[in-house]
């Protein structure tokens, strides 16, 4: 476990074993916030931001995660069995952890419902699509900032400014 603050620095570093990890999503939640409490008493939560692997197609935003959201958002585990029910495991942990504070869910697949219609069909049987099939990329989160990020440093880049 890593706890950093906003430019990278390790402010708690801790490694355990398998055998004496935390064993669930909320497990570790509890472990890193006895940490907070430790060290920052008077903190309170207002919003938890989460990565979720899909929104589906109905979800291309940042959204807040009600009961109705997250049985929509459980329905999607079958396109993402690997993350999507430990994305929906660490909701669970925060919420009930941070009752009053909103949750936020931000879709990896967001990122890539602005191409082109051909690209959502493409090697898509028609009938699937009227079902709600879609062709999805995935990583879009990570995609979002590595664009911006590029798009920021482009111009001092073109301007002699940045070496790469």
């Amino acid at each position: 476990m890593v706890i950093a603050d906003p430019h990278g620095a390790a402010l708690k570093e801790e490694q355990w074993s398998a055998e004496t990890g935390p064993h669930s999503a909320k497990e570790a939640l509890i472990h890193v916030l006895a940490w907070f409490e430790a060290t920052y008493p008077r903190l309170r939560m207002l919003a938890v931001g989460h990565r979720i692997v899909h929104g589906g197609p109905d979800h291309a935003a940042p959204l807040a995660l009600d009961d109705r959201v997250i049985a929509a958002l459980r329905q999607l585990s079958p396109l993402a069995p690997l993350h999507q029910p430990h994305n929906l495991a660490g909701v669970e942990a925060a919420r009930a952890a941070f009752p009053d504070a909103l949750q936020v869910g931000c879709f990896d697949t967001a990122f890539h419902r602005a191409h082109p219609w051909v690209n959502d069909v493409f090697a898509i049987p028609r009938q699937l699509y009227d079902e709600g099939v879609r062709r999805y990329g995935f990583h879009g989160l990570s995609y979002e900032y590595v664009t911006r990020e590029l798009a920021r440093i482009a111009p001092q880049h073109a301007a002699g400014r940045v070496g790469w």
